[in-house]
């Protein structure tokens, strides 16, 4: 109960009818249940490419695939993997990291990190230069250039960008403290 808000709320919140308990518990429950997903999803999703990708190419060697089958299979696969100026892609670079540390480490290396990392130690220990400048993965700004919106790199030193994501896996706000039940 110390660092739970919700769970503070529940059993100590004087004024909650039982239906309002019921509600806070299940938004409690649900947050739990999700936590542990927000502290992967780099990886995850990375990981769920790269399966998806070895899979596929597998099958379409094999010949166990169509040539349309493959096409729309590359064809969607490009759009979960597109680069964008606006938003992080984490299925682009869990995937991108993931083949980094396969050829520079090995299977067992890959499955170990896969194992035992978050994304915050994840991208700690694995982003570089090379993957930033190869993904372009910047912090970009939109400037108004006449009517359109155009977006102008602000940062592409790759410390800079490590730091950044880092620090925003690292926190998992808002930071709420309770000081003697006031």
């Amino acid at each position: 109960i110390k660092n739970d808000l919700l769970l503070c709320l529940i059993k100590n919140a004087p004024y909650l009818s039982d239906w309002e308990r019921d509600i806070l518990e299940i938004i409690r429950e649900q947050g739990l249940y999700f936590y542990p997903m927000m502290r992967t999803k780099i990886m995850d999703e990375g990981w769920a490419v790269y399966w998806h990708q070895t899979i596929m190419r597998e099958l379409y060697r094999r010949k166990l695939l169509i040539t349309a089958e493959w096409e729309e299979f590359a064809l969607n696969n490009s759009f979960v993997l597109a680069r964008s100026k606006k938003n992080f892609n984490p299925y682009l670079v869990g995937v991108r990291i993931y083949k980094d540390i396969l050829q520079k480490y090995g299977k067992e290396i890959l499955f170990h990190v896969r194992r035992a990392y978050t994304d915050r130690f994840f991208i700690e220990h694995f982003l570089n230069k090379e993957i930033v400048d190869d993904l372009e993965l910047y912090i970009y700004q939109p400037k108004r250039k006449g009517n359109d919106i155009e977006y102008v790199i602000v940062e592409k030193d790759w410390r800079v960008i490590k730091e950044a994501l880092i620090h925003s896996l690292s926190e998992f706000g808002p930071y709420i403290k309770v000081k003697n039940g006031h």
